[in-house]
């Protein structure tokens, strides 16, 4: 019988604007705040004790912040950023809060809001192709001799890379919440499927 192979999904800490106005944050390069970094601080402890033996993280600095302190913190190797796992480009919606778009562009607002799976962000990224760009990156990952390991992303990320892992089609995306910052999720292959045993776990719980 195959050994498990334990593949942790954790979404980076707070940021000045996760309290705020929600906006398309995308690639936009925000640092972590005071209590982001105390959220990652937190998430060290759950992951000293679970020791993955590799980590990879967005590129993006939200996320490389909160790797490098959970690593730092808990001893664990240090983190390997990969593009592949960096935030959907929101094209020209980057930056803009989800209120003045949906004013704005009511239409292509509604796609999105409607059917995620079959749409692109105006001179951006379609969200089948993060799932796409994403899954595959998780997918290689199988191949890594370590049993347990630890990616810090985006809460888009994980959601689309559960969705693959388990079969299921992107209409369910919105069924799904990973709002959670520092939230943990955990995805099990077993060596013929996945299996989902933790989702968007707080991580002092």
């Amino acid at each position: 019988m195959n050994e498990m192979k334990e593949f942790y999904f954790l979404r980076h800490g707070a940021t000045g604007d996760d309290d705020g106005l929600p906006i398309f944050k995308g690639r936009v390069d925000c640092p972590l705040t005071a209590a982001g970094e105390s959220q990652a601080i937190a998430a060290s402890t759950y992951f000293s004790r679970m020791r993955p033996g590799a980590v990879f993280t967005s590129p993006l600095i939200r996320a490389k912040e909160t790797a490098r302190l959970i690593c730092e913190t808990a001893g664990l190797p240090m983190p390997v950023a990969a593009s592949e796992l960096t935030d959907i480009d929101c094209g020209e919606w980057e930056g803009r809060s989800v209120s003045e778009i949906s004013s704005a562009c009511p239409e292509s607002f509604g796609r999105w809001a409607g059917d995620p799976g079959t749409f692109t962000m105006p001179g951006g990224e379609s969200v089948a192709g993060v799932q796409k760009r994403a899954f595959s990156f998780v997918s290689g990952l199988l191949a890594n001799p370590e049993k347990k390991i630890l990616i810090v992303t985006h809460r888009m990320l994980i959601n689309v890379i559960v969705l693959a892992a388990l079969g299921a089609g992107l209409d369910l995306y919105w069924k799904f919440s990973y709002g959670e910052n520092c939230g943990i999720t955990r995805l099990k292959h077993d060596g013929k499927r996945f299996f989902l045993d933790l989702m968007n776990s707080p991580a002092g719980a």
